[in-house]
C-alpha cells in the first residue's frame, strides 16, 4: 500500500502547481495575411504592447486537422520575432505544438509601451466548401491576458482572384461579433474594428471565404514530404518493424516468437517519442493559461497514460508467449485494432499509428510459428499412432517442441485421440491402450474397451465418456439439445466459479490476475477466432480499469485543488472511476457471453464495423464459419447429424473440412457433441472418427458375425464383420441410458 500511497500524493502535488505571474496590460493588432497561390499562407503581425507588468505571453494559433488533406494537418513554419519591425533586433521565443493549437511563446517581455514584429508561414492552411476556400485566422486567441484595443486586418490574394467573391465575418467569443469596416481593394479585403475593446482571455475568429480557383492544392509543400516530416517517429518505426518482419521470416519459429516479444516493446517507445512534444507542450501551457481556464496538468498527465498501457500489453504477451498460451498468439493476430487506440490524439503520427502492425502480420501465420501455440495437432497424432507409444521427450523432438510446449498442447486439446501419462511421461494411441487393457463394454456406447486415465476415473476409448468408480457415466446425457427447449436451457448456463456460482466481480479479479487464463470452467468447447477475439476485449478492457484509476485520481485532483473542492473532486473522480470501469466490466462481461455462444449479432456488427482494421475482416470470415454458427446457434447440429446418417461415419479429417476447422477443434468438437447426446454419434477416439450411434446399436443387438462367429466392427459407415467382412443390417437403436 506504500508505493500507491506515494504515487498518489505525487499526483495531487503536482495538481497543486501554481502558475507563474502573467503580464497586464493593452495590445494592438495590424495583421496582413498573404495567401500564396502555391497554397500556403504568409502572416505578419505588428503588435503594439503597453504593459503594466512583464513577463511572457503566448500567442495561440488554432492548428485543425488536415484540411485538403486526410492525413496531414496545419504546421507552423518560418517563425520570426523581432522588435521595432522586420528589420529590428531579433527576440527570444520558443514555438510549441501540440493538439489543436501551436503556441507562440513571446519570451522576456519588458513593461512599458513597445512594438513587436511576428511573421509565421501556415502550411495546408485551407479548408475545402464546394468550389470555395476558408482559410480561418484567430486573434487574440484565448489564454492571451492583455485588453485588444485596437484591430486592423488586411487579407491580400492572388491577382486573378475575383475580389467580390472575398467574404470576411467574425465571431467574438463563439456567440457576438466585433463591430468594424469591411473595405474591399484590386487583390485584398480589410477589416478595421471601431471601437472595440476585446477582453483578456476571448478570442476572435474571422473567416475568409474565397474562390479556391488557382490555389495549388498541396497546401504549399509536397505531400510525401510533408508526410514524412509529420509522420517521421511512426513511420521510421514502421521500416524498423518492417526489417525485423523480414528477418523473422527466415528465422526458426521460437527466435520469431521471441522477436516479436522484443518488437512489442518498440510500441511504446515510439509513442513516448511520438508524445513527447504534446506532453512538453502541456507542461509549458500551465504557466501561460490565465486562472479561469482548465489545468493544462490533466492533459500533461493523460498523455503517459496511453505509454504505460502499450507497456502492460508488451509485458502481458511476452508472459504469454513464455506459458505458450494460445491466446496470445491470437492477440499478436489482432495488434492492429489494438494500435488504433490513440487514433483519438490529434496528429498524422497517431493516424498511421495502426499501420503499425501491418509488419508483423507478414510472418506471424507461419505455420511453425503457429504450431508452437498447439494448432495443427493432427501432427501429434500422426506421430503417435505411426510409433503405437512414445515417451513425451521423444515426441516432442520429434516434432521441434519443448517438454513443456508439449504437455501445454495436450492439456488444451484433451479430446484427442492419444492418452498421455504426465507422470510417466509417456503417450500411446488409442490402439495400443485399447490391446493393453482388460476388454469391457462401455454402457453408454457400446465400446469394446476403458481406459484408465486417473485414481478411480475410467474413460472409454471410443466415445471418450468418463466414468467414475461407481460406472456411473460423468457426461450428462439423455438431452438431444436439438430442441429449443434444451437449448435454452444450456444458453442460460452460467459460467461456473469454483464454489459453483455467477460473481461478477470475482470474474473480474481472476481477469485482471491473469487475462490469458481466468480459471474458469466451459460447459462446451470455445473456437479458436472466438477466444482470440475475446482475449482482445480482456485486453482492452485493462486498459479502460487503467485510464479509470488514472483519470479518477487527476478529475479528485483538479477539483480539489482548481475547483470546488473536495466534495466535488470525490465526486467528479468517482463519476470517471464508475464510467471507466464499468466500462472495463462491460467488456469482460462481453468477452463471456462470446466463450458461451451469445452475443453473435452484436459481434458481426462491431467486426464490420471496424473491417478496416483488415483483422476484423480475418475475424468476421472465420465466424461466419460453420463451427462458430454451430458455437453461437445459428446451425442445427440436426444437419451434422443428417450428413452423419448417411455416411454412417465421418472421420475427423472430414469433420474438419466439414466445419471449416482445425484438427484440435474438430476433437474438441466431436468429444463435446457426442459426449453431450446433443447428436445421435459415438467419438470412436480409436480410430479418430465420429460414427452414428444406429450403427454400435446394431453391433450390440447381433453380438457377433452370424457367417463366421467373428467380431463386428464399423467399416466405411457400416457394420461389418472385421474378419469374413460380411455386412450386418442396421438395428433399432439403443435407447439411451438413464441420466
Amino acid at each position: 500500500m506504500k508505493y500507491p500511497s506515494i504515487v498518489l500524493a505525487g499526483l495531487l502535488a503536482l495538481l497543486s502547481c501554481g502558475r507563474r505571474p502573467q503580464p497586464t496590460g493593452s495590445a494592438s493588432f495590424t495583421v496582413t495575411n498573404h495567401l500564396s497561390p502555391k497554397g500556403w499562407v504568409d502572416v505578419e503581425e505588428t503588435i503594439t504592447l503597453d504593459l503594466k507588468r512583464g513577463g511572457a505571453l503566448t500567442r495561440l494559433l488554432p492548428m485543425p486537422e488536415g484540411t485538403d488533406n486526410l492525413l496531414l494537418r496545419q504546421r507552423i513554419d518560418r517563425v520570426v520575432f523581432r522588435a521595432d519591425g522586420p528589420n529590428g533586433p531579433v527576440l527570444p521565443f520558443r514555438l510549441r505544438t501540440g493538439d489543436y493549437w501551436a503556441n507562440i511563446d513571446l519570451l522576456n517581455l519588458k513593461p512599458g509601451k513597445q512594438v513587436l514584429y511576428l511573421s509565421y508561414r501556415i502550411l495546408h492552411p485551407h479548408r475545402r466548401e464546394g468550389r470555395d476556400g476558408v482559410f480561418v485566422w484567430q486573434c487574440p486567441a484565448s489564454f492571451w491576458n492583455l485588453t485588444v484595443t485596437a484591430l486592423d486586418i488586411t487579407w491580400r490574394v492572388p491577382d486573378t482572384m475575383d475580389p467580390k467573391r472575398l467574404k470576411v465575418k467574425n465571431a467574438y467569443y463563439y456567440s457576438e461579433t466585433v463591430k468594424g469596416t469591411v473595405t474591399t481593394g484590386k487583390n485584398s479585403i480589410r477589416f478595421v474594428a471601431t471601437k472595440q475593446h476585446i477582453k483578456p482571455g476571448k478570442h476572435v475568429e474571422f473567416t475568409l471565404t474565397f474562390p479556391f480557383e488557382g490555389i495549388a492544392r498541396n497546401g504549399g509543400t509536397s505531400s510525401v514530404r510533408e508526410l514524412t516530416v509529420q509522420g517521421r517517429i511512426t513511420l521510421i518505426t514502421f521500416a524498423v518493424l518492417l526489417l525485423l518482419a523480414l528477418v523473422a521470416l527466415f528465422l526458426p519459429a521460437r527466435r520469431a516468437i521471441s522477436l516479436t516479444a522484443a518488437a512489442n516493446w518498440l510500441y511504446p517507445i515510439a509513442l513516448a517519442a511520438i508524445l513527447w512534444g504534446p506532453t512538453v507542450y502541456w507542461w509549458n501551457e500551465r504557466n501561460f493559461r490565465a486562472p479561469g481556464d482548465s489545468n493544462a496538468l490533466l492533459s500533461f498527465l493523460t498523455n503517459p497514460v496511453y505509454i504505460l498501457f502499450y507497456l502492460y500489453f508488451a509485458y502481458l504477451q511476452r508472459k504469454g508467449f513464455a506459458a505458450w498460451k494460445r491466446n496470445a498468439y491470437y492477440v499478436q493476430l489482432a495488434v492492429m485494432p489494438i494500435l488504433t487506440i490513440p487514433f483519438m490524439i490529434p496528429g498524422t503520427e497517431f493516424l498511421l499509428f495502426g499501420l503499425l502492425g501491418l509488419p508483423a502480420l507478414i510472418y506471424w501465420h507461419r505455420r511453425e510459428i503457429a504450431w508452437q501455440f498447439g494448432a495443427g495437432v493432427d501432427v501429434i497424432v500422426e506421430k503417435v499412432n505411426a510409433q503405437g507409444a512414445l515417451s513425451l521427450k521423444e515426441l516432442a523432438a520429434s516434432v521441434q517442441l519443448s517438454d513443456a510446449q508439449l504437455e501445454n498442447i495436450l492439456r488444451q486439446n484433451p479430446n484427442l485421440p492419444v492418452i498421455p501419462d504426465y507422470a510417466e511421461g509417456s503417450i500411446v494411441s488409442m490402439e495400443t491402450a485399447a490391446m493393453r487393457e482388460q476388454l469391457k463394454v462401455c454402457p453408454s456406447c457400446g465400446g469394446g474397451s476403458t481406459v484408465t486415465v486417473g485414481q478411480a476415473l475410467l474413460e472409454c476409448a471410443y466415445c471418450g465418456t468418463p466414468f467414475s468408480a461407481s460406472r456411473k457415466p460423468m457426461a450428462p446425457v439423455g438431452e438431444t439439445g436439438t430442441d429449443s427447449r434444451s437449448r435454452r436451457r444450456r444458453n442460460r448456463r452460467d459460467v461456473k466459479t469454483p464454489n459453483g456460482s455467477f460473481d461478477l466481480m470475482e470474474m473480474v479479479i481472476r481477469t485482471l490476475r491473469d487475462p490469458f487464463n481466468p480459471g474458469v470452467a466451459r460447459d462446451k468447447p470455445v473456437p479458436f477466432v472466438v477466444e482470440g477475439i475475446a482475449a482482445f476485449l480482456t485486453t482492452a478492457a485493462m486498459g479502460a480499469f487503467f485510464y479509470a484509476v488514472l483519470l479518477g485520481v487527476v478529475f479528485l485532483g483538479l477539483e480539489t485543488f482548481e475547483g470546488s473542492g473536495l466534495v466535488s473532486g470525490v465526486f467528479m473522480g468517482g463519476v470517471t472511476l464508475a464510467v471507466l470501469g464499468g466500462l472495463g466490466i462491460a467488456l469482460i462481461a462481453f468477452a463471456e457471453e462470446l466463450r458461451k455462444g451469445k452475443l453473435y449479432t452484436l459481434l458481426q456488427i462491431l467486426l464490420v464495423l471496424t473491417a478496416p482494421l483488415l483483422v476484423s475482416l480475418v475475424a468476421l470470415r472465420k465466424i461466419w464459419t460453420p463451427l462458430c454458427k454451430l458455437h453461437f446457434g445459428e446451425k442445427d447440429p440436426r444437419s451434422l447429424e443428417a450428413l452423419l446418417k448417411e455416411k454412417g461415419e465421418l472421420s475427423l479429417a472430414e469433420l474438419t473440412k466439414e466445419l471449416d476447422t482445425s484438427y484440435g477443434e474438430a476433437t474438441d468438437i466431436a468429444a463435446y457433441l457426442a459426449g453431450h447426446q446433443i447428436i445421435a454419434a459415438v467419438y470412436d477416439r480409436v480410430h479418430a472418427r465420429l460414427v452414428h450411434r444406429d450403427l454400435y446399436a446394431t453391433m450390440s443387438h447381433e453380438g457377433s458375425c452370424a457367417s463366421c462367429g467373428g467380431i463386428l466392427g464399423v467399416h466405411h459407415g457400416k457394420v461389418a464383420c472385421q474378419y469374413c467382412g460380411t455386412t450386418v443390417e442396421t438395428a433399432p437403436p439403443l435407447e439411451a441410458p438413464p441420466a
